[in-house]
């Protein structure tokens, strides 16, 4: 899915090459449809060849810091590709998803911190975090 939308330019993003890549988004992030977009780039961490490695870690990481507790609301949608990635056991394909899930245990306090990203749907797992809504999948991830 992830390198079928990568060469439609079905992604938001703007590549900036030289000594020092970064991914910018080719639209305001807070227009960005994260509960589409993002489970895609989670599809991505699965590949080890270049340009995908990178847009997938790094837009990942981005929206789920962006999306912070409203991560909750979708995380069957990340779990799977996540754990794709984890089952290739190449190295540099699992340290991606580790750091993405890694991104995902944390965004609360990221999202915090920023003070900024997605509102939440009321509901009563208001209080729930995304590292304790990660629980029910430690055993598919293991």
């Amino acid at each position: 899915m992830f390198k079928q939308m990568y060469h439609r330019s079905d992604l938001p993003i703007i590549v900036e090459h030289g000594s020092d890549r970064s991914l910018n988004w080719s639209k305001p992030i807070e227009d960005i449809e994260i509960e589409k977009m993002l489970p895609a780039f989670c599809d991505g961490i699965k590949h080890e060849d270049e340009p995908y490695a990178f847009i997938a870690t790094k837009g990942s990481e981005a929206l789920i810091q962006f999306a912070g507790p409203a991560c909750i609301d979708f995380l069957r949608d990340l779990v799977r590709p996540i754990k794709e990635a984890l089952d290739t056991r190449r190295p540099k394909v699992v340290l991606n998803a580790l750091d993405v899930l890694n991104s995902l245990v944390q965004c609360d306090l990221m999202h915090h911190a920023a003070g900024a990203g997605v509102k939440r749907k009321k509901s009563k797992s208001r209080k729930m975090t995304v590292g304790r809504a990660l629980v029910p999948y430690f055993k598919m991830l293991l």
